[in-house]
């Protein structure tokens, strides 16, 4: 009995090893597709908690000149780890069979430091462990809260033929929208804080408008939206 019951804790121990090893992924990085999206050891892993702009995202400097962001958020990344040995500790599998995953590069969590440098934002959807640095990073400005953008899954929601016509790419920053809803209110959508943005479309032959400033458009009559 004794033997049994020796040789019965020594198969749960190897069993919780291997099972704590099925946990983790330890390589190096062959793709950073995106800021939240990389390829490790032939894996795909998203990133766990957080969402970064897309590759074609546009957003508005502290100066209110678009540039892209996406791309910019991207190449953040990809210099910290493309190469490079990453530790990633497995949370689950999403939607698109990717492995979800919070990494490591030489002790640094990468999913939080993404967010508190501002090139990425906080999943509250999904997830709310970095609720508290995305607050940070908004207080002192980093990165993408440098400006203004459209959050990443309203950018996908109103998916990204819609908003490339939309002229995002405005080369005179003025990206506020002025729309007029089906009841006459004249209300303006800035990026990045209006929930509606992305969806907005404007039509100037019915009186709506583009704005350079808030200011501009409460001047010309427009509100902000409510709730």
């Amino acid at each position: 009995m004794k033997f049994r019951a020796v040789l019965l804790v020594i198969m749960c121990v190897i069993a919780s090893g291997a099972m704590s090893q099925a946990k983790t992924i330890t390589g190096v990085v062959s793709k950073v597709q995106d800021a939240d999206s990389i390829t490790l050891s032939n894996t795909s892993i998203r990133l766990q908690g957080i969402d970064a702009p897309e590759l074609g995202q546009d957003c508005l400097d502290r100066t209110r000149q678009p540039y892209p962001c996406g791309k910019y958020a991207a190449g953040v990344l990809r210099e910290m780890i493309l190469g490079k040995s990453v530790h990633c500790e497995v949370t689950g599998i999403d939607s698109y069979q990717r492995t979800l995953a919070i990494c490591y590069r030489s002790g640094v969590n990468l999913n939080q430091y993404l967010v508190a440098q501002g090139w990425a934002v906080a999943y509250e959807k999904y997830d709310t462990q970095f609720v508290t640095t995305q607050r940070m990073a908004k207080l002192n400005k980093k990165g993408l809260w440098q400006g203004d953008f459209v959050r990443p899954d309203s950018f996908r929601a109103a998916g990204r033929a819609v908003v490339a016509t939309e002229p995002v790419r405005r080369t005179d920053g003025c990206l506020i929208k002025g729309n007029i809803n089906r009841k006459g209110d004249r209300i303006y959508h800035t990026p990045g804080s209006s929930k509606n943005y992305a969806l907005t479309r404007i039509n100037e032959k019915r009186g709506e408008k583009w704005f350079c400033t808030e200011q501009e458009a409460i001047d010309a009559g427009w509100r902000a939206p409510r709730g």
